[in-house]
């Protein structure tokens, strides 16, 4: 029991107005990885993602340029460059962005643009991304200041590809509500302590050293840059177009207003690349050699019971065929061999019963998920588990 005064208050509410007094702890600052080297940059990216090299090289000299422009001072005004990148579903734009940020060592969020409605509408806010960043920053503002931001799907918001049910009005509110935080400003947001939850802070985040990077399909896209090179007129007497030839090279900003996004928020976005869908081979390579790859995943849950699993390379090669035809890119491969891999990883107590040593993969078991992979079993006595 606290007295002064004439005045008492116990030790529990001094305990409680203390918290309130004083600011939540925040974790120890990161430093941004000062290796702002675009090859080197490149060369982490190229373990997790195969291919698409275009996308690396734009999104490794666009990272680099902003780090530095915030970290080094300069007699020019340099604007902040935010990046767009259209590409099929399933050709690593994601996985391109969280592999940029896990070698920058920054707070980085994924946000579905689907979800994001204009404020006074039912759904997510705009703001609360900002909030979403510093919750990964641990509530540290500086942090949070200088981190990264992936809004995918964005290409469906723009007016005209929305559901029917979804008005051309509202989807330009939601687009005109982004442009102040991807242009830079301060939005004013809540925080509230994991460990502290009836602590609540409202904080101000400066977006203007927050890297923004948009990413979509962007499908029907390439059909209106098609009508537009056509209307070009050849050269000499002829009216025939030049043919057309790489045409994720040929989007224009008015291409993309065409589609649908409106010219302030599209015009934030100065550097535009693109992923492609990727190759048989290129997915083949996903499969077994890319860093953290499906099948190593599944050898870890059977190297836990003693049970080594391996996969032929006609196995390989039908998967990434199966998901080439179905236009379903790197998601198609986790889809196909999960439903290949399922049944077995169920399987798995009664495999430890049978004392099985090994179980390898076909095509077979590609090609009718009903034929059974090799199975060997130890010729000798059960192994003692420690």
């Amino acid at each position: 029991m606290l007295v002064s005064n004439g005045y008492s208050i116990c030790d529990e509410c001094v305990q409680n107005f203390n918290g309130l007094l004083t600011p939540p702890p925040v974790a120890a600052k990161k430093k941004i990885n000062n290796n702002l080297n675009a090859i080197k940059m490149k060369e982490f990216l190229d373990q997790y993602v195969i291919g698409q090299d275009p996308a690396k090289m734009a999104l490794c000299v666009s990272v680099v340029n902003h780090y530095k422009r915030m970290m080094y001072e300069s007699d020019t005004a340099v604007s902040k460059s935010n990046l767009l990148i259209t590409g099929p579903s399933g050709s690593g734009k994601s996985l391109l962005m969280s592999s940029i940020a896990k070698f920058l060592e920054i707070p980085f969020i994924m946000v579905d643009a689907t979800t994001l409605t204009e404020a006074g509408f039912i759904g997510q806010n705009v703001d609360t991304i900002i909030s979403r960043l510093l919750a990964e920053a641990n509530g540290d503002l500086e942090i949070a200041e200088h981190g990264m931001i992936f809004i995918d799907e964005i290409d469906k918001i723009a007016m005209g590809k929305t559901r029917a049910s979804t008005s051309d009005n509202r989807v330009s509110g939601v687009q005109s509500a982004m442009l102040k935080m991807v242009e830079g400003s301060l939005i004013p947001v809540s925080y509230s302590d994991p460990k502290k939850a009836h602590i609540v802070r409202n904080v101000e985040v400066n977006t203007q050293n927050i890297l923004f990077v948009c990413g979509g399909a962007f499908v029907g896209l390439d059909e209106i840059v098609k009508n537009r090179l056509k209307k070009k007129k050849g050269l000499g007497f002829t009216n025939i177009a030049p043919p057309i030839t790489n045409i994720e090279t040929d989007y224009t900003t008015e291409d993309f207003i065409e589609y649908g996004m409106i010219p302030e928020f599209i015009g934030r976005f100065s550097v535009k690349t693109y992923t492609k869908e990727l190759l048989e081979s290129e997915l083949k390579t996903v499969l077994s050699d890319a860093k953290n790859n499906i099948l190593d995943e599944y050898k870890f849950y059977f190297t836990v019971d003693n049970i080594e699993l391996s996969f032929t390379e006609d196995f390989l090669e039908h998967v990434a065929h199966q998901a080439k035809n179905d236009k379903t890119g790197v998601r198609g491969l986790r889809s196909i061999c999960d439903s290949i891999m399922t049944p077995h990883l169920y399987l798995l107590p009664e495999y430890k019963k049978r004392r099985v040593a090994k179980i390898t993969f076909n095509q077979d078991c590609v090609i009718d998920k009903k034929n059974l992979p090799l199975i060997e079993v130890y010729e000798t006595k059960k192994r003692k588990t420690s």
